[in-house]
């Protein structure tokens, strides 16, 4: 289990590295008062508030040299 304090957010964003190409998708999950915290709860209703998002340069760079040094391959995360 992972256990973290509780961040109010705007969006949810799903970031999955492969190789060395990154890709971001933000979701919105205020859509749904049982997706607000969670959006796996409710996913389905966030299906149309998804979209692409670029994240910065600096962020991209950094986590592209965490998962090179980690000798990672493939990486997803979700970041609030």
């Amino acid at each position: 289990m992972t256990f973290q304090e509780q961040i109010e957010k705007k969006l949810e964003r799903r970031v999955t590295i492969v190789g060395d190409k990154v890709f971001t998708a933000a979701i919105d999950s205020s859509v749904s008062k049982e997706s607000e915290i969670d959006w796996r709860r409710e996913g389905y209703k966030t299906l149309d508030n998804r979209k692409v998002y670029e994240l910065p340069e600096d962020i991209k760079s950094r986590m592209l040299q965490m998962i090179g040094r980690l000798g990672l391959n493939m990486v997803q995360r979700t970041f609030c």
